[in-house]
């Protein structure tokens, strides 16, 4: 879900402001004991003392405290007042939280960080529910663009304001002479103008990508605006030409934006989409001082092969960069239309969904890269397409006899009834987010 990251912070950002005011650490919670106030020797200090505070350990041994010493990385007692006073030394900062609520930072598990952090300097249209609206705040972005600058933006929803897709026209309305493509909240389909498709050479002629759907008005053959899962990739965005050290700055730039943002609301850990050269950034980031959070990336599935003879593998890397799974797609989303459904939409009859590969690609994939070493994750929303991800980490276990991979299926919304145990009995982890409720349930169980 490109951009997605951004909307669960802006949720969080919300909730916080009715919450009690929380410290959130990016430490390690590895609690050695409840400390002792009658300790025989003296402690060597910590190097953090919070205190005068409501901590939430999520320990069941010793669920609330009131005060934690902090060493480095690694919170290292935690207890009374009284408890943790004797951690104290002349170089110990001392934060005394005057009784708010401590707790551990949060860890997103699914994220696409980069992608969220450009769109802190895009147009975000999260939450807007109405076309208008929409456009309007469009037409202000034009208002400040030279003729022919691209307008770049994410976040729209048009389920908030109908059933019906946006089309090309509406944004012709106002920006005829800038290209525009707008990235739907699910990050699976784009809405763009007629400047932007034609800059981009799609025609009524083109077909449609594997995977992948460019929506056609059913009596002239042309474009809608709309293009679905891998057609989205056919818009050639036209971005400033720079120099390879300017381009790698902005990455950074936008990343210290991101973790600016995550730091603020309590976001101290993500598995997120990445790449090699983009955790080598996020690591020359920890050698400055400026990386705020634990970094977890994910690779592409299809690159599996490639990372091999690398020598690379799932969970490389230290306590705040590393490796983390392989992730493929098999399907879209619900909102999109495009999940892989056994039976078709009832708001579409005929369609159910666009699956992104075949089981056997899916199975062979999913095979290959867990012989090899990785943590697979398959994004799958269906009820098709989650028993299809199922199907490939079955076949994978019993070719190369692996257990304990913990392999994933990213988001598993619709899952068929007799696959609901197999995920216990695959030990697969249906990663789940609580976005999907939310965003999806005015039109769930009516498609």
């Amino acid at each position: 879900m490109i951009g997605q990251c951004a909307s669960h912070y802006r949720i969080l950002e919300r909730l916080g402001r009715c919450a009690l005011l929380s410290l959130l650490l990016a430490v390690s919670l590895a609690l050695p004991g409840w400390a002792q106030s009658r300790q025989s020797s003296p402690v060597v200090p910590a190097s953090l003392v919070v205190t005068n505070a409501k901590i939430a350990t999520m320990d069941s041994r010793y669920p609330r405290a009131e005060a934690m010493a902090v060493r480095g990385e690694w919170i290292i007692a935690i207890g009374s007042v009284a408890d943790i006073a004797p951690y104290i030394g002349p170089q110990t900062k001392v934060l005394d939280v005057g009784g708010r609520l401590v707790l551990p930072g949060f860890n997103d598990a699914h994220t696409h960080f980069l992608s969220g952090c450009r769109s802190l300097r895009e147009l975000y249209l999260y939450a807007v529910d109405k076309l208008e609206e929409v456009l309007r705040l469009v037409n202000e972005r034009v208002a400040k663009a030279k003729p022919g600058e691209w307008i770049t933006g994410s976040g729209y929803d048009h389920t908030l304001w109908g059933t019906i897709w946006p089309s090309k026209e509406d944004l012709d309305r106002v920006s005829p002479n800038n290209p525009v493509v707008l990235r739907r909240v699910s990050g699976h389909s784009v809405w763009a103008n007629s400047l932007a498709l034609r800059v981009s050479g799609i025609t009524k002629d083109t077909p449609d990508p594997p995977g992948g759907e460019i929506q056609k008005d059913p009596k002239t053959g042309e474009p809608t605006g709309i293009l679905l899962e891998t057609a989205a990739g056919l818009i050639k965005v036209e971005r400033p030409r720079l120099s390879p050290e300017e381009a790698r700055q902005l990455i950074k730039d936008d990343l210290i934006a991101g973790f600016r943002h995550a730091a603020k609301l309590g976001v101290t850990s993500v598995q997120t989409s990445s790449s090699l050269e983009e955790m080598e950034l996020v690591r020359e980031l920890k050698l400055e001082g400026k990386l705020t959070l634990r970094w977890s990336g994910w690779l592409p599935l299809g690159s599996a092969a490639q990372l091999a003879e690398q020598g690379i593998r799932s969970g490389q890397g230290d306590y705040w960069v590393r490796v983390g799974f392989l992730k493929g797609y098999i399907d879209g989303t619900v909102g999109d239309r495009t999940a892989a459904m056994f039976e078709p939409f009832a708001d579409r009859p005929g369609f159910s969904g666009l699956p992104r590969m075949t089981q056997e690609e899916l199975s062979d994939a999913v095979a290959f890269a867990d012989r090899h070493g990785f943590q697979v994750g398959i994004h799958a929303i269906g009820d098709r397409g989650i028993h299809m991800a199922l199907n490939a980490f079955e076949r994978a276990m019993l070719l190369n006899g692996t257990t304990n991979k913990r392999h994933r299926v990213e988001h598993a919304q619709l899952i068929a009834k007799d696959d609901i145990r197999r995920f216990g009995q695959l030990g697969v982890v249906a990663s789940m987010q609580q976005v999907h409720c939310t965003t999806d349930l005015r039109y769930v169980e009516a498609r």
